[in-house]
């Protein structure tokens, strides 16, 4: 074989990769353009205890009580889980009239031993339905009433709508486009064929018997994705319950934006690369087509990393034509693109005018350059290893 042929071989391997990734991602957004109703939940209503894990969250918890304690029946309970605090989280919780319990372990920190620690605690009076919710969050009227119905009916863990939201322009709305995409479109596209959701970490729901057998991941940098991933190995997989809007805000500030997206990202990825190969696994042992979507799923990284990394094969495939090495791979990558493109399109017109204007599609390029660092990190090993609180801005 000569060094051109191997070089070809190895562009047609590369082409070949990465569309695998685009091909997943375009069809997960083609899918959510078809025509669907979003199925009112109208069994019957459990009671539920909300659990809400609580690190120095004293400014923004009583906006989230707010809008939670009204939505709520009479037999429902909310549990908040002050987590190393020190603040006034706990008597903020308290002043709203909902159970608090005070935890502190300076070995053990993070949301999933903060969740586990409240588990623990209501196993003595347990309610039908757990229903978690992170402490910088609004809901609507209808959210935990549609959670819990969903979970009575499926007796499976259920995903709310998980929206962040930026009054800001340019590169947050940028952000908050792309977290739209990620928590919404392409899981209703996967529901429009039955498929299941990863778990987000709030917003989300699951029947007491799952919740106290659940495993939160300690200091997991995403505990939840990875929640998510054994429940469906269990035969537990997770249904998208759209009805169910939770919607929190980005944070504004650049030191926050890139704790919060390393950890969100790093996570993901390091998710994808140890999970992945179990659902595989499990698909292979049992047939269950749900693990085989999940792993496809986590083939997707992060978009931003998605593009920087066909812009480099594409130029690498693109450079091999120039040398004689055959136009082939470049043809692949330059229509993967296209189809992108088209479904990245697609999804904005249908699901997220509302959240960024098209000009404020100019500053993605800006908002690419931002994420190089986070991804940097991850390469030379650098980011964080254990779960880490995003700083908090003052409540509106």
């Amino acid at each position: 074989m000569t060094m051109s042929t191997a070089f070809e071989v190895v562009l047609w391997l590369l082409a070949v990769l990465l569309t695998v990734p685009i091909s997943v991602f375009v069809l997960e957004c083609l899918l959510a353009l078809l025509p669907g109703r979003h199925r009112r939940e109208d069994g019957a209503r459990p009671d539920v205890c909300v659990l809400i894990p609580a690190h120095n969250e004293e400014a923004g918890l009583s906006a989230t009580l707010a809008t939670l304690l009204p939505t709520l029946e009479p037999d429902d309970r909310v549990l908040v889980i002050a987590d190393n605090c020190t603040d006034a989280t706990a008597s903020v919780a308290r002043a709203q009239g909902v159970e608090v319990l005070e935890r502190t372990d300076s070995e053990k920190r993070g949301k999933g031993f903060a969740l586990e620690y409240g588990i623990r605690c209501l196993a003595a009076r347990p309610a039908a339905v757990i229903v978690f919710l992170d402490a910088d969050c609004q809901v609507t009227p209808q959210t935990v009433d549609q959670l819990a119905r969903r979970v009575a009916r499926t007796q499976r863990p259920v995903q709310g709508l998980n929206l962040s939201e930026s009054e800001s322009r340019g590169v947050q709305a940028v952000s908050s486009l792309g977290f739209h995409f990620k928590n919404h479109v392409r899981p209703a596209g996967l529901a429009r064929l039955g498929m299941p959701c990863h778990l987000m970490g709030t917003g989300m729901a699951l029947p007491w018997q799952l919740a106290s057998e659940a495993v939160f991941g300690g200091a997991h940098l995403v505990e939840d994705m990875q929640l998510g991933v054994d429940l469906a190995i269990a035969g537990k997989a997770t249904t998208f319950c759209p009805n169910a809007l939770v919607t929190s805000r980005l944070p504004t500030g650049k030191r926050a934006f890139l704790s919060q997206r390393t950890r969100w990202e790093h996570g993901h990825l390091r998710t994808s690369l140890t999970q992945i190969p179990r659902l595989l696994r499990g698909f292979l042992r049992t047939g269950n087509v749900r693990l085989l979507a999940l792993a496809l799923d986590l083939t997707i990284p992060p978009f931003t990393m998605l593009l920087f990394v066909w812009g480099a094969a594409l130029g690498v495939c693109g450079l091999g034509a120039a040398l004689g090495c055959g136009e082939g791979p470049l043809l692949v990558l330059a229509s993967a693109g296209t189809a992108i493109a088209i479904a990245a399109l697609g999804g904005w017109a249908k699901y997220c005018r509302h959240v960024v204007s098209l000009g404020a599609m100019a500053s993605i390029p800006i908002y690419m350059l931002r994420k190089l660092p986070i991804y940097a990190a991850f390469v030379l090993q650098r980011g964080p290893r254990c779960w880490v609180r995003t700083e908090r801005e003052a409540a509106r």
